[in-house]
């Protein structure tokens, strides 16, 4: 039983509460939404600056 009990016993040094997974876990998602939306508002520059249609002809 005794080592049960030590196998059990968090030894990787938790000292922060339990209350802070939640606002971090938010923090994270606004910051990655707010990336995501700068990443589709620069994705659709760069694809209005193509042309409509490429040229086909095989090069030679």
């Amino acid at each position: 039983m005794a080592m049960l009990e030590f196998l059990a016993t968090n030894n990787f040094g938790d000292t922060r509460g339990p209350g802070l997974a939640g606002p971090l876990a938010l923090l994270l998602i606004v910051l990655l939404g707010v990336a995501t939306y700068f990443l589709i508002r620069s994705m659709n520059k760069h694809l209005r600056k193509l042309p409509e249609r490429f040229d086909t002809k095989p090069r030679q």
